[in-house]
């Protein structure tokens, strides 16, 4: 499922372009449901010590998570840890090595970079859940967590929703265009601890909504501005 030429250039002139469908459904429920076996671990060992009364793992993977923080915040956390860490980075099954080497997406970031492909290490699992302030990621580029000699290179970001992805559960926003324009500055202390581009720097374009199906890939470059809300 290669990008078209519409999309290369779309890319290539805004900084983004939304591919729809490089994950088929079998593909995404695969990866939740790794994802889900590792909440419901943690949940059970969270039932048995008195703390949630349910591991809710009959609501699926969408809600079991929202269920446990709407019980106990506290214990909802801790849930939330099996699969993020310290940084996003906890899940580490068969499931999601199996993801990150899709077919269909390998083809579409051939296009980009080329055929020799290295994956980083910062792939980065989040939850956005009710109450859970981290959720919530303020203005910024990726570039701006990188030392400046690394602006030098395309580094393709490849956000992928496993759940359909609107206004109102939190989808990303894009400021188009802005990827030409360098790295903004940048600071810490934005919300829950995240870097953030200051406001008075923030450029003006009108932000993109991008409304998404689970399995669609946003690609993005590494000095794309982008956020998601509430």
């Amino acid at each position: 499922m290669p990008l078209t030429q519409r999309e290369e250039h779309q890319f290539d002139e805004l900084g983004y372009v939304v591919k729809p469908g490089v994950f088929d459904t079998d593909a995404v429920l695969s990866l939740q449901t790794g994802l889900t076996e590792a909440v419901t671990v943690v949940g059970e060992q969270l039932v048995a010590a008195g703390r949630l009364s349910s591991t809710y793992e009959e609501l699926g993977f969408e809600r079991q998570l929202a269920a446990m923080f709407e019980e106990d915040i506290d214990a909802g956390k801790e849930a939330h840890g099996a699969v993020t860490g310290a940084g996003g980075g906890a899940f580490k099954e068969q499931a999601m090595l199996d993801f990150l080497r899709h077919p269909p997406l390998i083809d579409c970031i051939t296009q980009l970079v080329g055929p020799e492909i290295i994956g980083s290490s910062v792939y980065r699992v989040r939850p956005k859940v009710p109450a859970y302030d981290r959720g919530e990621v303020p203005w910024h580029q990726d570039g701006g967590y990188l030392l400046a000699h690394c602006d030098q290179d395309l580094m393709v970001t490849c956000w992928i929703p496993l759940v359909d992805a609107t206004q109102e559960n939190g989808c990303l926003y894009v400021l188009p265009g802005q990827h030409r324009e360098g790295i903004f500055k940048h600071y810490t202390g934005g919300h829950a601890g995240y870097l953030e581009i200051a406001p008075e720097d923030l450029p003006t374009p009108q932000p993109v909504c991008c409304l998404m199906k689970a399995g669609d890939v946003l690609f993005m470059t590494n000095r794309t501005p982008h956020a998601s809300f509430a």
